[in-house]
């Protein structure tokens, strides 16, 4: 278990990251997430045997999206995309999650 904040792990960094809140001293997860990955992905068939598909290194461009419900203060939309290279022509979609905090918990998100 973490027993250190944030703000204490990174204490030996000149700046603090732009997804840490050093008011309540938390990190927004969604804002975390925003960017550009690379990761070596492993697709699988959903359902029955979960077959394994491919894998591949994919390039996955995560941003923020702006929805009409997004009237909630703590509400965030994320757009995942996923590619062979950077160009956004080259990029399919692949899903949206919205990213919630609690009212009473700062430290919670839920992810739908």
């Amino acid at each position: 278990m973490f027993t250190k904040t944030p703000l204490q792990l990174i204490k030996n960094t000149n700046t603090v990251p732009s997804y840490i809140n050093t008011t309540t001293n938390t990190i927004d997860f969604a804002k975390f997430l925003q960017g550009t990955w690379k990761r070596n992905l492993e697709w699988r068939e959903f359902g029955g045997t979960f077959q394994h598909l491919k894998t591949s290194n994919t390039i996955v461009v995560i941003e923020e999206i702006h929805k009409m419900d997004q009237s909630l203060e703590n509400c965030k939309y994320l757009k995942f995309s996923f590619g062979k290279q950077l160009q956004k022509q080259e990029l399919k979609f692949g899903y949206e999650m919205k990213f919630s905090n609690s009212s009473s918990d700062p430290n919670v998100t839920t992810i739908e």
